[in-house]
């Protein structure tokens, strides 16, 4: 009997009525005038209330001449209390185990050798892919947020996002500690096993610390907005997305958050990303403007340069990412 059985046969033994009917059933069958004269109800009141214990398969009905005669199913009150909530506690686990199915399968397309290809858009396949995140953190100790990047990056290499992700869904605590720095603390079991180590990360792939970021910013603001020509370079079939900007940080930077969140608008790029990975795409400056131009002058350096190399590669084939020569606005 599944759980659902069971819920319905409690239900129906929960009215005084129906446990009168079903006494009376014991004794001998009856149809609803008999049920309704012994028991002083109404013969729809009786109908009703057999309707409900027929649902729950303690009563079965046969056709006798002009009467429709009731019977208490056989057996059917010698199950104890016992085994009703053994046979529901045999459908929990059937249910825990087809939930265990659905989040493997969800490890198993989103992770390739233990690295995250893509975060999922779905928020219920979201939640099971940080959860394997979880999993990599222990439950007894707290982390510096630099171990935390550490320990995310090993497996995704945009852990600002993921970490975000784990605070925002009560996944991991974060905290202020007295010396200025934060601390980060598992808060929840994982319903999901630790994920196959993706093996040791090489010093360049190592995500800088807190240190380093800062300094990076700070040598980011120092510099003057580069004009050129940039591109995204397929390393194992040599495909190429090329395209221009006033300002080589800005498009190189959301290129690269947009593929690893996975949804970059050029879907054929993101499938090649997503299967390969970043480690198989080059990102790179082809040409750039004088940094002395500036204003118009600037900006006609830089169309010049469009013109230039859209003659030169004709990027409009199968060995192009790109769609419009329009490179700089709308390259697909």
């Amino acid at each position: 009997m599944t759980a659902e059985a069971s819920s319905l046969l409690f239900k129906a033994l929960a009215d005084p009525n129906r446990l009168r009917i079903l006494h009376a059933l014991m004794k001998a069958p009856c149809y609803v005038e008999q049920l309704a004269a012994g028991l002083d109800l109404t013969a729809p009141t009786i109908s009703h209330h057999l309707k409900k214990l027929e649902t729950a398969g303690l009563v079965t009905k046969t056709r006798e001449q002009y009467y429709t005669v009731f019977r208490l199913k056989d057996g059917v009150l010698e199950k104890r209390l016992h085994d009703l909530v053994d046979e529901a506690g045999d459908e929990t686990l059937a249910q825990d185990q087809r939930m265990d199915a659905y989040r493997q399968k969800i490890l198993d397309t989103f992770f390739r050798d233990g690295r995250l290809v893509q975060l999922p858009a779905q928020r219920k396949k979201r939640l099971v892919v940080l959860d394997a995140f979880v999993a990599d953190f222990a439950d007894d100790r707290q982390y510096s947020e630099d171990e935390v990047n550490e320990i995310i990056a090993a497996r995704f290499d945009d852990y600002c996002t993921v970490r975000r992700e784990l605070v925002d869904s009560f996944a991991m605590t974060r905290t202020a500690a007295s010396s200025g720095m934060t601390n980060y603390r598992r808060s929840r079991i994982p319903e999901v096993n630790p994920m196959p180590s993706p093996g040791p990360r090489s010093q360049t792939q190592r995500p800088p610390t807190l240190k380093e970021r800062k300094a990076q910013a700070a040598l980011y603001k120092q510099n003057r907005k580069q004009a050129g020509i940039y591109g995204i370079r397929n390393r194992e079939t040599g495909r190429l997305l090329i395209g221009s900007s006033l300002n080589l940080h800005g498009p190189l930077n959301r290129h690269r958050a947009e593929l690893n969140f996975g949804s970059h608008r050029c879907r054929q790029l993101q499938q090649d990303w997503n299967a390969l990975g970043p480690e198989g795409f080059d990102f790179e400056v082809f040409d750039t403007v004088d940094l002395k131009l500036a204003g118009l002058d600037r900006d006609a350096e830089l169309r010049k340069l469009e013109l230039d190399w859209l003659a030169q590669m004709q990027p409009l084939t199968d060995q192009y990412y790109n769609t419009s020569e329009q490179i700089r606005t709308k390259p697909y």
